[in-house]
């Protein structure tokens, strides 16, 4: 009864379970682990034939047939998701990424061919789709294996039986007119054989890396971007809230900048607000939803005439400050220029407009309050907003002409000015 715990525990590690992933935020060759319950939403949905999937709350959507995980209420480059098996240890950064999943199941089938072996075969080699690499399975002492790096790497073993069998006289010194029973030959002691994989160059140049078969360890926390909160997904939202971004967006939701992006900040917000919500008020199965509102693409990058010309009236001296001027300190001048202002405040009312129509239609008995909050410049941008509605009291119509906020009409169709396109990334080549 001892050794079952630990069979068991064989069978489960020779089970492998796939481990979804989607690609990161910031990094486009960087896949990420999603959470075990994440996963288990995916795997249990591909087994269903579902294609999408609602992820993070409802605010991310997964498309099976497609891979791509796109958000539901902002524009953001789709993010690639892969469902993977093997994964080769990156030179660069030391992590593990995922080979595709054409190269996973080809690397699949390949482990499962030698370990049907009676024996450790001299070498056995799997070229990868890539066209440059290969999975190479060979004999390796455990001495090597750890002088090259590549101790973690994927080791099949083998019972080898070396040496010639010892004779009876050998065995035991004593005679033959003993009256004890002599004893019988001892076999050969088994010697292991060790099979590692490892993926090299079709020409054998370069280095070797090692390759494993699941992932090493587990995901302690959501992928960039998403909620790392379980709770969200089943509990129902009683409360809306709308959060405008201030001046210095474009700056700082680049890939390249360090500092949380708008978005970042307001999941930050709305997994503060739950954890409080729990613990001050645990019996309250419903939860506050925060969603961003954003502007800036507005006016950053949609007229290069303009840019172009900044460029060339900023002096070189100070190069950083001043393009931190141009990033965020623009903004306050673009807004007190009437048509900027105007395209400003006609892409927050349509997109106030355009993520309610989304969230009623994803929540269709959703009657809860609605909340508007602006930060920085975007509070000044809900007040000229909300104050030249038509309904307004002292409406001033000279300051600006604002849509209506109509948060029972489905919104124009004219939709706020969309992400530059970015040309879709590769799968992480090994």
């Amino acid at each position: 009864m001892a050794e079952q715990p630990e069979k068991e525990k064989e069978e489960e590690k020779e089970k492998a379970p796939y481990v979804w992933m989607v690609q990161s935020e910031k990094d486009v060759m960087h896949y990420e682990p999603f959470r075990d319950m994440d996963s288990e939403l995916l795997e249990a949905a591909l087994a269903r034939d579902e294609s999408n999937v609602l992820l993070d709350g409802g605010r991310q959507e997964v498309s099976l047939d497609l891979r791509l995980m796109t958000p539901v209420y902002w524009a953001q480059r789709p993010r690639k998701v892969i469902r993977a098996l093997w994964f080769f240890k990156s030179s660069k950064t030391g992590n593990w990424e995922p080979y595709s999943e054409a190269d996973s199941a080809s690397a699949e089938s390949f482990y499962g061919s030698i370990k049907a072996l009676k024996q450790a075969p001299e070498q056995c080699e799997l070229f990868l789709s890539d066209g440059a690499h290969k999975l190479v399975a060979k004999e390796t002492s455990p001495a090597a294996a750890l002088l090259t790096g590549l101790s973690d790497t994927t080791i099949i073993e083998y019972a080898s039986m070396s040496g010639e069998q010892d004779t009876e006289e050998e065995l035991s010194p004593r005679s033959s007119t003993s009256s004890e029973a002599t004893s019988p030959p001892l076999s050969p002691a088994p010697q292991m054989v060790r099979l590692s994989i490892v993926q090299q160059r079709h020409d054998g140049s370069g280095g070797r890396r090692a390759v494993l078969r699941g992932l090493p360890y587990v995901a302690q926390s959501s992928p960039q971007g998403l909620s790392s909160m379980d709770e969200e997904q089943d509990m129902p939202v009683e409360h809306l809230v709308l959060v405008v971004h201030g001046i210095g967006e474009a700056l700082f939701s680049r890939d390249d900048f360090s500092s949380p992006s708008f978005r970042d900040s307001v999941r930050s917000m709305a997994a503060l607000t739950l954890k409080q919500q729990m613990q001050k008020y645990p019996d309250v199965k419903t939860r506050i939803e925060f969603l961003p509102i954003e502007w800036y693409r507005a006016v950053h990058g949609t007229n290069p005439g303009f840019v172009d010309t900044l460029q060339s009236l900023t002096l070189p001296s100070l190069t950083r400050l001043r393009q931190f001027n141009h990033d965020v300190m623009m903004d306050i001048m673009y807004y007190m220029s009437p048509p900027y202002k105007q395209k400003i405040v006609n892409t927050v009312t349509h997109s106030l407009n355009a993520v309610h129509h989304k969230f009623m239609q994803r929540n269709p008995d959703f009657n809860g309050s609605i909340s508007l909050i602006g930060f920085s410049l975007g509070s000044i941008i809900l007040f000229d907003i909300l104050s030249n509605q038509k309904t307004a009291p002292g409406r001033d119509a000279e300051a600006c002409e604002a849509p209506d906020v109509s948060f029972r009409d489905p919104p124009s169709p004219e939709p706020p000015t969309p992400e530059p396109p970015t040309t879709e990334p590769p799968t992480p080549e090994p």
